[in-house]
């Protein structure tokens, strides 16, 4: 496998990514990049299930925990990052592994050039997003921008403060802007691509398991440490659990009731994910699999019998 025939495998939360993701890196000598949009921050190690020192000593990991919590982090910084690390690796196989659909998106379709955000205006979104007025953004852009409207994700609080954001700060909605991309960094059928699918059922055993292991690891503490970062409501404050282990440090809820709370946010969260893959991945080798052994061998038998051509 030459260093152009790399991997893209992304799925929904709790899918088995990473586990295929080491399994594939071993039997090819490869490097693993991450594309998950909260994973590169460097307070986010276990609230994000970042990979452990253990993998990172099997396997070289590249852009997880490598951006400070108090700065901003777009998806084109993430193209750029990403473009350096296939420049000086072109021999080296890459495996870009993550659930962030946007990455992989702007990745092999392109980026769309919108301006910056106008900090008033900012500050007009946070405050909605905080406030959790969502609604008097979707009235003004049901009225004024109804294109985006109609393909927004209306659950969805990120999507809606930003959709306004683009309108209020350039005239043109969002998906005006989404038709004006640049090129892609890769051609997505030069790589070989992977989207894993488990079962519902599975899927929230995971979740619950995973977030076991993360308090007995110490995440509350890890959210602690980060208390002001998340009362400043940087993006980094995005990530699930972080508002929900906050409320429970100050008293606000007890431990359990913090953890029902997150396993909520995460089943929802998966459950976006499905869609944005069902939406945008349509030309992904899909797998469905809730056996991640099962999956990762016969992943690899149509890997090594293809020759990835």
């Amino acid at each position: 496998m030459s260093g152009d025939q790399c991997i893209l495998i992304s799925g929904p939360t709790g899918s088995g990514k990473s586990y295929l993701a080491l399994e594939l890196a071993t039997l090819f000598d490869g490097i693993i990049v991450n594309a998950d949009a909260l994973q590169v921050y460097s307070c986010w190690e276990l609230l994000t299930s970042r990979p452990t020192p253990g993998d990172h000593a099997r396997i070289p990991h590249l852009l997880y925990g490598h951006i400070s919590c108090q700065l901003d982090y777009s998806v084109g910084d993430w193209l750029n990052d990403v473009k350096s690390v296939i420049e000086k690796y072109p021999q080296k196989p890459l495996l870009i592994v993550g659930g962030t659909g946007l990455y992989f998106t702007a990745l092999t379709m392109g980026l769309s050039k919108i301006p910056a955000i106008s900090p008033e205006i900012r500050q007009h979104s946070l405050h909605f997003y905080v406030t959790g007025k969502q609604d008097i953004m979707l009235d003004e852009l049901r009225e004024k921008d109804p294109d985006t409207y109609a393909l927004l994700d209306r659950k969805n609080p990120r999507r809606i403060q930003r959709a306004w954001e683009v309108y209020k700060s350039t005239g043109k909605g969002l998906s005006e802007w989404q038709k004006k991309r640049t090129s892609p960094l890769v051609n997505v059928a030069q790589f070989k691509t992977i989207l894993l699918n488990v079962s519902k059922p599975v899927t929230e055993a995971r979740i619950k398991a995973r977030l076991d292991k993360i308090i007995a690891l110490g995440v509350v503490e890890e959210c602690r440490r980060n208390h002001s970062m998340i009362q400043s409501n940087r993006p980094a404050s995005k990530a699930i659990g972080a508002i929900e282990f906050t409320q429970f440090i100050e008293g606000m809820s007890t431990l359990n009731q913090a953890k029902e709370r997150v396993i909520i946010a995460t089943r929802q969260y998966a459950k976006r994910q499905r869609t944005w893959f069902r939406n945008k991945f349509i030309e992904w080798n899909s797998y469905n699999f809730d056996n991640p052994q099962e999956a990762t061998g016969r992943i690899i038998a149509s890997l090594t019998s293809h020759d990835f051509e």
